[in-house]
């Protein structure tokens, strides 16, 4: 069984990944995933095919990348169309011999991951509490956190998706025990 850990930015998302990891079962996270692969030859090639100029001695040019797929919905989903494929591709890999393995998953809604998963966890938080972590962990101030925020799905449409909701306004014991009542 594969289960997907979902949250927008600052909900908790790693925070929770990392609390099913110590109770003893297999954690993967997608971006380590993504970020491995973007290493590979097989994926350079397809992206400079499709980006003249975005690998450069032999390595991935992220902010030559970057710049044409954040300025533009359609580049971004050609990427994820090359991407997105390999991922699943490696967690399948990854959760061969696995009877369940969580996956922490960053872009969910619009990718081919939104169907892969047997089972959805949600980890949800106030926006409030969302905004001092990511302003505490990155240095980014308010005004820029609200407009991450603001681009990525609300909890309510990530709700949709979800087949246990864990709420993350609390303390790292709270979350605790209530992934363990889920587990």
């Amino acid at each position: 069984m594969k289960i997907a850990i979902i949250g927008g930015i600052g909900s908790g998302k790693s925070a929770a990944a990392q609390i099913i990891k110590e109770m003893g079962y297999p954690v993967y996270d997608a971006d380590k995933i993504y970020k491995e692969i973007s290493e590979r030859e097989d994926y350079l090639k397809l992206v400079n095919n499709t980006w003249p100029g975005a690998v450069k001695d032999g390595k991935l040019d992220r902010e030559y990348l970057g710049k044409i797929v954040f300025s533009n919905k359609q580049e971004l989903e050609k990427l994820n169309a090359i991407a997105h494929p390999l991922v699943k591709q490696e967690i399948d890999i990854l959760s061969k011999d696995k009877e369940v393995v969580y996956v922490e998953v960053p872009v969910f809604v619009g990718s081919i991951l939104q169907d892969y998963f047997d089972k959805v966890i949600l980890v949800e938080a106030e926006v409030k509490f969302r905004i001092s972590r990511i302003m505490k962990r990155s240095g980014y101030d308010k005004e820029y956190v609200k407009k991450i925020i603001a681009s990525q799905p609300t909890d309510s449409e990530l709700e949709k998706f979800a087949d246990i909701i864990v709420e993350n306004n609390k303390d790292q014991i709270h979350l605790r025990q209530q992934l363990a009542k889920v587990l």
